[in-house]
């Protein structure tokens, strides 16, 4: 299966989100006042802004309480004004109608507090800050077989889910992976050094129609005890595509 703007049947596990693969494990990185783990009270956003500035956010409907579209976008802080604000400029993904679109979006903040603003028309506040994003993730964290829904895709009038299965290996983060439409995954998930609790993803699908994509993001653990899920949020590489996913481990 070809990759594509997945319709979501799934969330980030409570959180969600992204990885900066502009600065490989981000270590060089000066830190965002905007970084963190983000939810409003109701869970209808959530997101997550790196040291780096970049920002996952997902949105769901309020009806049915599904996913929406999700956001992958550069912030900019303003640190001089008050209150503090920010921008931001990216690429919203319609998940239910399959479309791409540029976004903008702008607010204020308090660090590690609170962000309050819209995104590409879509109004959050406030956002409040989960220090869960200070957990210091490790490689064993992330190792593991890891199943769940990836997406779905349309047969006449039927729509078939996505099962993906990715193995990744515990000590040298090494990604293998296969899904329900025939597509291979192979790539890597290593700990950002920058963002505690979170780790790179990148990975190369290759279906059996011969399309090869070059995909990357970030990838979180849940913060229990047990590890029981792995979320992933990836983008092709020229951003025309986006797909998260929630791994049960086996």
């Amino acid at each position: 299966m070809k990759y594509q703007v997945y319709r979501a049947v799934i969330l980030m596990a409570s959180c969600l989100f992204l990885g900066g693969c502009g600065d490989g494990d981000g270590s060089s990185i000066i830190s965002s006042p905007l970084r963190g783990f983000w939810e409003d009270v109701g869970g209808l956003t959530k997101g997550i802004v790196l040291a780096n500035g970049e920002g996952w956010f997902v949105f769901k409907d309020a009806q049915s309480n599904t996913i929406a579209s999700c956001a992958r976008v550069q912030m900019a802080a303003a640190t001089a004004a008050v209150p503090k604000s920010f921008t931001a400029l990216g690429r919203q993904y319609q998940l239910q109608a399959a479309t791409t679109t540029d976004v903008t979006g702008s607010g204020t903040y308090i660090e590690k507090t609170s962000l309050t603003g819209s995104l590409g028309g879509k109004s959050f506040s406030p956002l409040v800050y989960d220090n869960r994003y200070e957990n210091v993730a490790v490689q064993a964290d992330i190792g593991g077989s890891w199943v769940g829904n990836y997406g779905s895709y349309t047969v006449g009038t039927t729509v078939v889910e996505t099962t993906l299965t990715l193995t990744i290996d515990s000590v040298t983060g090494g990604v293998t992976g296969d899904d329900t439409t025939a597509c291979h995954y192979v790539g890597s998930a290593q700990p950002r050094p920058a963002d505690p609790a979170l780790f790179d993803i990148s990975l190369t699908q290759s279906c059996v129609d011969t399309t090869t994509r070059q995909l990357s993001g970030i990838a979180y653990t849940t913060l229990d005890a047990g590890k029981h899920y792995v979320s992933v949020a990836t983008t092709t590489d020229d951003r025309s595509g986006a797909a998260l996913f929630i791994g049960e481990k086996q």
